[in-house]
This record gives C-alpha cells, structure tokens and sequence, in this order.
C-alpha cells in the first residue's frame, strides 16, 4: 500500500472507532449482525469502512457471488498494513454477539491504537492545513482581483475628471474672451448682461 491509501485507511479507522471482521472464510458475512455495528450486517460495515479508504470496492462481475470474500479480503489486507505499522490492534477473537443463522461466528475487533491516533490526528491536522492554505490562496487572489479593479475604477475615474476638466475649459475660454471684450468696451457690456 502506498502512503496516500495508508492515510486514508487510517483516517477511515478513525471514523469507524474499530472494524470488525469475520476469521471464517466460509462465513457469508451479508448475513452476520453484531452489536457493536451500526449498520445492517457486517459486509455493510466493511464496506463503508472501505468507502471511506477511497479505495475501489467494485466488485467485477465474473467475481459477484464472491462479493463478501473479495471485501472481507481487501479490508484485511488494508487491516495488515496498518497493523505491521502498529497503528492498528486485534482485539481478542470472540464469537458471541456475531450470528450467521443463530450460530456464533469467530470475529477479531480492530481498533487504533495510541500512536495510530496520534499519526492519524497528525494527518487530519496536515489536511486541515492544507486546505486552510488553499482557501487562502483563493482569498488572496480575490483580494488581488477586487484591489485591480478598485485601482481602475480610480484611473478611469481620473480620465474622465480630467476629459471633463478640458470640456468645461473649452467652454469658460470663450466666455472669458467675451467678458474681456465687454469690460474694454462698456457700450458693449451695457448691451449684452451676463
């Protein structure tokens, strides 16, 4: 298993609090109920379990009356992985509370361990962080964009301050000319109030 399936088996463990798997081969586990699982039947506990490992559960159909084999299979060697790493325990096998047609059926409960909840912990914290500095990426780059388009609006509020400026200096000038014309000549202004 490479890092990133092992990361999120582990936080898949963390979720679930402990799996629990039948040791029977033979035992079809569609069947098997527990207390200790909140879902339906044990092969739904394992599956949701491997749901949340990201890891495919698509069964081919050449395989499909193997269905709970290929799962309890896949789950196991999930189970042995993070096991050879300490980071999961077996628990005792214990055959009461797990029924297959009202006969006990050997089980193993899984369950993290200190130093598997720590890492585990550890790497939910790296995601949070991750994701924290990707939002804040997105944030910047908003900021950015809003602050480009603020500095815009200023130029182009600007230029037409200043277009407008020239205008109303195009029409004071000959205004201006004509009080001058006045002022020299006072027969003039008398004719022409402004």
């Amino acid at each position: 298993m490479n890092g990133k399936k092992i990361k999120e088996s582990l936080l898949a463990f963390l979720d679930t609090g402990s799996v629990i798997v039948a040791t029977s081969p033979a035992a079809n586990i569609r069947n098997i109920t527990h207390a200790g699982v909140s879902e339906d039947n044990i092969f739904e506990h394992l599956s949701l379990f491997l749901k949340r490992t990201k890891i495919n559960i698509e069964i081919p159909t050449y395989l499909a009356n193997t269905e709970s084999l290929q799962v309890t299979k896949k789950t196991i060697r999930i189970i042995d992985a993070l096991e050879s790493l300490k980071l999961i325990t077996k628990g005792q096998e214990m055959t009461s509370g797990l029924y297959d047609n009202i006969q006990p059926t050997p089980c193993i409960i899984y369950s993290i361990t200190p130093s598997g909840l720590e890492a585990a912990l550890k790497l939910q914290e790296h995601d949070d962080a991750e994701k924290r500095y990707k939002e804040q990426g997105t944030r910047n780059t908003i900021s950015i964009c809003i602050s480009i388009f603020a500095l815009l609006a200023v130029f182009l509020n600007s230029y037409f301050s200043y277009e407008r400026l020239n205008r109303l200096e195009e029409v004071i000038k000959p205004q201006k000319i004509l009080y001058e014309v006045q002022s020299k000549d006072s027969r003039f202004a008398k004719a022409i109030k402004i």
